[in-house]
């Protein structure tokens, strides 16, 4: 008996070193870094007086602008839940208390297409950001505001 234990347990000790001997080795594939299947972006923030403030995004392809800024850490995880979008990075367009907005554009000024159009304040939301892009945010007082 103590010898077919024994034989028995030197056949479980070599399977378990011959499994454990198998495993494959990750591929180079696999060691890509994570960084190479995100999205790179630019971001620029224009002040009421003209300056701009500069700030690359890297981030999933076609996420939300909101998204990325509070990935970024440009604004706070109240702004990334709240309807409008007023402190990025310290920067404060207060759409309630003054009726001034962020307002989004291309590098030209053409305010950026919307999915649905006529919803001004999600744009944020709508906003997808993708690998290239460049997007300004520009200080914007909403006419006729109450």
């Amino acid at each position: 008996m103590k010898r077919l234990f024994t034989i028995l347990l030197a056949v479980l000790l070599a399977l378990t070193m011959t499994a454990c001997g198998s495993k494959e080795q990750p591929s180079e594939e696999s060691n890509t870094p994570v960084e190479d299947n995100m999205a790179h972006a630019s971001f620029i923030l224009v002040e009421e007086d003209g300056t701009e403030y500069p700030y690359e995004l890297t981030v999933t392809p076609g996420q939300s602008l909101r998204n990325a800024l509070f990935e970024a850490g440009l604004i706070t995880e109240e702004e990334q839940f709240a309807m409008f979008v007023c402190n990025i990075d310290g920067h404060i367009a207060d759409t309630l208390n003054d009726g001034v907005t962020w307002w989004l554009t291309d590098k030209d000024g053409n305010e950026l297409e919307n999915e649905i159009e006529g919803e001004f304040f999600c744009k944020f939301d709508m906003v997808q950001v993708d690998d290239g892009d460049v997007i300004y945010a520009r200080w914007y007082v909403v006419p006729d505001f109450d």
